[in-house]
């Protein structure tokens, strides 16, 4: 657990992103598969997201033919 009371991964780089087509990204932590923060953002399904080399942003793209741009500050708020 971090400060604020959320389930933090326990090892390090063991998070999953998901694209989905409820017009959602989430982000999982892999240890007990815990619902870290989502975003909504496309007007409908997205279809796919892409985790940046460090780490630090997911790029996600949408049947609505646009592009969202998530960064590391967004990952802190809460769900």
């Amino acid at each position: 657990m971090d400060v604020t009371g959320k389930p933090q991964p326990q090892q390090c780089g063991s998070w999953l992103v998901t694209a989905g087509f409820d017009g959602k990204v989430r982000v999982w932590s892999t240890d007990k598969f815990i619902l870290q923060t989502e975003w909504s953002g496309h007007q409908g399904k997205v279809i796919s997201c892409e985790v940046s080399p460090r780490g630090r942003s997911i790029a996600s793209d949408g049947r609505d033919h646009s592009v969202r741009l998530f960064g590391t500050e967004e990952w802190l708020e809460p769900v």
